[in-house]
Formats: structure tokens, sequence, C-alpha cells
């Protein structure tokens, strides 16, 4: 139900006493501009809403609100549809746990959803609505991918409402065109570029907080060749499973320099992986050299004045400056940016060209089968493509 309502205030006399009336009752007088109140039940329980009306008179008051209810009238049973910004919210704590795999970057996608709509009622989520706003989006410049992310998502809280009868009526995205995201620019780095990069990294840089170059070299041949996170290498905060934030990074304790086998939890999963270096001498000599000297188990590897390093890509970014890396993206003619992530990419399609087995690549990079064939493996399976079709032609030429 919704009504009007203003506040009040104690009416006094000239020497700021209050006035009673005849049952002894202090008097009030009603001040200010008129608010709608919307009450409404969500999860068994009443909550209020405020919608401003703009005025002070009564009569036109009363208008805002008739409007009021033909905007929200989609009712079943005299329960009124949710706004969005309270679902949101009850998503969250519904029964003291998240709902979602509530982790950061899902946790900056709904954040960005509730400024958006704020207190815009479910039921006026329609078709129109919602394509008119994905092509605000589009005007606004922003990537296609990230639209996508940004309509799954409120697909997603759409249909949690249909579920907890939030929202009536089947999801407007049925009869919603939702844009596919574009082919994934390239993210592997050549041979040559690798080389030089990894020399870019030697350079000393001229920044009093400057990483030193050696452990720069260090920490990026790790994740040119292990394809390891940023978040796995150095000591930067993770989360696990959305819940608790823990932190990081490689300890002398998960190096055993006698069996030559790495022992650490995935930055994503918390799962435990363990890789064996006794044929990789290059990359046991890099883990040796940093646990030589460190007597505490719990001490960081790679550390900057015997201090934890938590952030890296200021010095990677400068690495990537001086050794000249750059690409032209062939769909947008914009120049590539090659992230810490992006030498993870590179990693695995190394390890697949060199004919490592895709299980062993896929447990070395903590990722599943299916994934390394459909994100990291992508320019390699084009050549397998050009490959095939290839000797298809030579068979039929026999």
């Amino acid at each position: 139900m919704a009504y009007l309502w203003r506040r009040s205030k104690p009416v006094t006399d000239s020497r700021g006493k209050p006035i009673f009336d005849e049952t002894g009752r202090p008097k009030t007088e009603q001040v200010g501009k008129w608010l709608i109140v919307d009450k409404f039940k969500v999860q068994g329980k009443w909550r209020n809403q405020t919608f401003p009306t703009g005025t002070e008179d009564f009569l036109t008051a009363q208008k805002e609100l008739g409007k009021h209810e033909l905007r929200v009238g989609n009712r079943v049973g005299g329960v009124r549809d949710t706004p969005f910004n309270v679902f949101l919210k009850d998503m969250r704590t519904f029964q003291g746990k998240a709902t979602l795999s509530y982790d950061r970057k899902e946790k900056y996608t709904y954040s960005m959803l509730e400024k958006e709509f704020g207190t815009r009622l479910l039921g006026e989520f329609t078709p129109v609505f919602i394509e008119d706003w994905q092509e605000s989006l589009f005007e606004r410049g922003l990537a296609q991918s990230t639209i996508h992310k940004y309509m799954g998502s409120l697909r997603h809280i759409l249909n949690i409402g249909i579920k907890r009868d939030a929202f009536r009526g089947p999801n407007p995205f049925v009869k919603v065109d939702i844009c596919k995201p574009g082919k994934p620019r390239e993210l592997i780095l050549s041979p040559e570029e690798q080389v030089k990069l990894l020399k870019a990294c030697l350079i000393p840089q001229n920044d009093a907080h400057a990483i030193d170059p050696k452990t720069l070299h260090d920490i990026v041949f790790v994740a040119l060749r292990l394809g390891m996170r940023k978040g796995e290498i150095i000591g930067v905060p993770r989360y696990s499973g959305g819940i608790g934030k823990k932190v990081g990074g490689l300890r002398v304790r998960d190096y055993d320099p006698k069996t030559k086998v790495l022992k650490f939890y995935r930055s994503k999963t918390d799962s435990m992986t363990e890789i064996d270096l006794s044929g990789f001498p290059d990359m046991a000599e890099v883990f040796a050299r940093r646990a030589k000297g460190k007597t505490d188990p719990n001490e960081f590897l790679f550390t900057r004045r015997g201090k934890p390093i938590f952030d890296v890509c200021k010095a990677y970014r400068l690495a990537i400056t001086k050794a000249k890396i750059e690409k032209i993206d062939k769909r947008t003619g914009k120049v590539i940016n090659f992230t810490f992530h992006d030498l993870r990419h590179t990693a695995c399609v190394d390890q697949l060209r060199a004919g490592v087995p895709l299980e062993v690549v896929a447990r070395v990079l903590g990722d599943d089968i299916r994934t390394i064939h459909k994100v990291y493996a992508r320019e390699l399976q084009q050549g397998h493509m050009a490959a095939g079709m290839k000797l298809f032609a030579q068979y039929l030429r026999k």
C-alpha cells in the first residue's frame, strides 16, 4: 500500500513552549513537502520506500500519488514490485550469506547496476527499456564485452527476482537482443618480444620506490614460463571464494630445493598446486636464488628492501614501454596494451606449441581443459585449422 506523509513538528507559543489541546496532547503541524510512502513485502518482511512529490500542496500530492499507483500497479495478491536497490541488498544478505558468487569483479558490477537503476522498480524493466539502456552504454563508449557482462548480470538478478516472487511476469530478456562480445584481441607475445621484455626488466628505473631490476626480471620470468597469476607470485590481497581477505604470494616454504617441487595455492580456487621443476633448471635456479639467505619459512620470495611487494603493474608497464612492444588491434585500430595477465596467455600457448600434453598444461595453469581450449589456445587452434585444411587439400589432389 502507498500513502502520503509529511514531517510534523510541535506548535509552540512566542516563548517556545508547546501548546496543548483539550485532551492534553501537544498540538502539531505538518511542514515540508509531501512524500509518498510505499509499503511492500520482501522475503516475508515489510519494507518502506519513499518517493518525493516535490510539492507542499495536498491536492497536487494526491495527483502524484495516483500517478505512482498507476506506475507500480503491476501486483499479485496486493504485493507490489520491489525496488531494484532493496532487492539487490536482500540478495546479498539473504539467510546471512551471499546468494551470489560475490567476488571482487561481481561486486563492482552489481555496485554499478545499483547506481544505474537505484529505486527503479523491478516491474519497470521492460524489453524496450533494457534495449534503450544497452544502446546508451554503447553511446558512452563502453567495450562490447563489458556491456555483455552487465546485461548478463542484470538478467541473472531478474531471474532471482522471479524465483523469490519479487518480480511479476516472465523475464523481459527473452525479448531482448543482447549484444555479443566481438573477437578477442591478440594476447600473445612472440619469442622476440619475450626476449626484449626480459631485457627491459633488467634496466634500472628512475624511481625511489622502484622494484629491483633483477627481482622484476624474475617475477616476469615466472609469469611468462609457468603462467602464474600476479596474486600467486607476489603478496597482493586476494579473496577465497568471495569470503575473507587473505594475502597471497610465494613464500620460502613453498619451494623445496631438494625435490625441486613448487607448492602454492591458487588465487581463484584456493586449491593446492604442485609443479615439479626438476626438468626445468632455469626456473629451479630462480627459486633457489630467491630463497637463499632467508631463514624464515613464512618470508616472501620476492621482496623490496625486505618487505613484500604489493604492486608490480607500474614497473611492468615501464618495462613494456622500454621494450617498445605494441600492436594495433585490427578491429578498433587502437594500440594494444599488454597487461601482466597476458603473460599467462603467452605461457599457455608456448607450452602447447612445445608439445606439452594438454592435461599437464591445464594442471600447471590451474584451469580446466575446456578453459584452455576456449580461452588460451585460441591462436594455436587457428594455426591447426590452417594446417588441417592444407592436409585435406593435399589429400584431394592425390
